[in-house]
């Protein structure tokens, strides 16, 4: 079978787009609490139109996050449990920024 690489493929334009459209934010207060209160749709984003939250940490390592050992490892290599993945979407910007300024209030 023939691996394909569709990053590589890629323009250097069409990789900043990409990168851009994901952004990763660390959230300072509870993060249960921001996570539920923020109105866009939750779960890994698989190239959909519309903005995604995604708690990367918790779907990515949860077995580390329910262990001492593993927080501590967490820890260790920078990564923050309340690591949040948000996909931007096609919706208008600034209701997006205006949802995370909202919540921020």
């Amino acid at each position: 079978m023939k691996e394909f690489n569709f990053f590589e493929k890629l323009t250097q334009e069409e990789k900043k787009y990409l990168l851009e459209n994901s952004k990763y934010i660390e959230i300072p207060k509870d993060f249960k609490e921001v996570f539920d209160k923020l109105n866009f749709y939750k779960g890994p984003s698989l190239g959909t139109e519309f903005t995604l939250l995604m708690p990367y940490t918790y779907l990515a390592h949860y077995d580390l996050i329910m262990s001492k050992d593993g927080n501590k490892f967490l820890e260790k290599i920078g990564l923050p449990i309340n690591l949040l993945r948000v996909s931007v979407g096609c919706e208008n910007i600034n209701d997006i920024i205006n949802e995370f300024e909202r919540i921020n209030n």
